[in-house]
């Protein structure tokens, strides 16, 4: 009697000291933005953002992008099996007419990945992982890569008042900036804030507009011969593309 009441105990301080340990791994630390804690396999998360997050965190840690890579579904259209990699996985194959100058690519063939699966208790586990990467890590440059670039609410904002204002985007940023405290703490870069004012432009370019730009260009093509026009516009009635020449460009 007494040597089952021992076996007992050691199962029940056994079972104890594995949950201690499970907890004290932070295997199922969801948040994932511990930049001390590094992915192993049979970590946990409860969906593929809170793994990406974790990822893309562990990799502007370590100074590498990071790529949402291949996905696979199950019969009921649920994802059982998602891959992430570094940015520099594959190839590029050059097709550039110059073959002394070819194509910029940043791949170099990189194996490192993390791959999830699915699991009916957790959510998603690491089932596949490589850490080795065959390039040079750089976290010092780990604000420039895309996966960690972003335009938060309040810049969106202030580029959009400040070009509406008249004022030219290299001024607008460099405001931004300066409210930022450096171009350190930016979370993005003066190519992204152009290519915001680009589609912000062209979403304030209304069906008004685009009917008074078409009777425009209809009453040109009334009075000169060889006046050209081709427009293409949504069935929002937004204008999207718009070419003209007159007799004389052609």
């Amino acid at each position: 009697m007494h040597i089952e009441e021992v076996g007992e105990s050691s199962n029940v301080e056994s079972t104890l000291m594995q949950e201690e340990t499970f907890e004290k791994s932070e295997c199922t630390d969801i948040s994932g933005i511990k930049p001390n804690i590094e992915p192993v396999i049979g970590m946990g998360f409860e969906s593929i953002d809170d793994a990406w997050e974790f990822y893309k965190t562990f990799g502007k840690v370590k100074g590498f992008p990071v790529v949402k890579s291949t996905s696979v579904k199950n019969g009921e259209g649920c994802i059982r099996s998602y891959k992430f990699t570094c940015a520099r996985a594959g190839k590029c194959n050059s097709i550039s007419e110059k073959p002394l100058r070819p194509q910029a690519t940043i791949k170099c063939g990189c194996q490192a990945k993390l791959v999830l699966r699915l699991d009916c208790l957790v959510g998603y586990v690491i089932s596949l992982l490589n850490l080795e990467h065959n390039h040079e890590l750089k976290p010092e440059f780990a604000r420039h890569f895309c996966c960690n670039r972003f335009i938060n609410s309040g810049v969106k904002n202030q580029i959009d008042l400040l070009d509406q204002s008249g004022i030219r985007l290299c001024k607008s940023y460099d405001i931004c900036v300066n409210e930022a405290g450096g171009h350190e703490n930016m979370t993005c870069s003066q190519k992204d804030c152009r290519n915001l004012i680009d589609k912000l432009r062209s979403a304030r370019l209304g069906e008004g507009d685009a009917v008074v730009i078409l009777k425009y260009f209809i009453k040109m093509g009334s009075q000169g011969l060889g006046f050209y026009l081709s427009v293409d516009i949504d069935d929002t009635g937004h204008l999207t593309i718009l070419f003209w020449a007159d007799g004389r460009s052609r």
